[in-house]
């Protein structure tokens, strides 16, 4: 997995119309296309 990408937004945007600060990260999944995130060990919490 590879980060692409990473901005910060402030103010009334597209993806959100209550918070008006997000972070918009493009990752490229490399082999875990198909995976579901709950089969990723490291995005899971304990």
């Amino acid at each position: 997995m590879k980060i692409l990408s990473l901005q910060t937004l402030s103010g009334p945007n597209y993806w959100s119309i209550r918070h008006h600060n997000l972070i918009v990260m493009q990752l490229d999944l490399d082999g875990l296309k198909e995976t579901f995130s709950d089969q990723i060990p490291i995005l899971i919490k304990d």
